[in-house]
């Protein structure tokens, strides 16, 4: 797992109640706000969500983390925050993103494609 500054935040889980380098980094892989600025997690330091403490839950009330932390407190820090109060970014996890690579078969087939046109036109210059 890394983050989006591209350091290994962890081997195989981020739920092992600690971290190699914090997650301390917004989307663009630049650091997150302010020195102490929590993020919504919604969820407990084993990415469960906290019933009842869930983002958008109807109590209002959620989970925030420390993002700055190594230990579980990054996922976890303070739970029942009201969750108009803040305007605190957002902390969540997706599946592995992966870039699609073309088939062999379709780079083959497009280059084949180019040197029929490129034939195609030569022919026809010399008629």
């Amino acid at each position: 797992v890394y983050n989006t500054a591209g350091q290994l935040v962890a081997a195989s889980t981020i739920y092992s109640g600690s971290l190699l380098t914090p997650v301390f980094y917004d989307s663009a892989g630049l650091p997150y706000g302010l020195a102490n600025a929590s993020v919504w997690t919604g969820s407990d330091p084993l990415g469960v969500g906290i019933p009842g403490q869930t983002l958008g839950d109807p109590g209002g009330r959620s989970v925030v983390g420390d993002p700055q932390s190594p230990t579980g407190f990054w996922m976890d820090e303070y739970a029942g925050i009201p969750q108009g109060f803040n305007h605190w970014a957002v902390y969540a996890l997706s599946d592995p993103i992966t870039v699609p690579i073309p088939e062999p078969a379709t780079i083959i087939l497009l280059g084949s494609a180019l040197l029929l046109i490129g034939a195609f036109r030569l022919m026809r210059r010399r008629k």
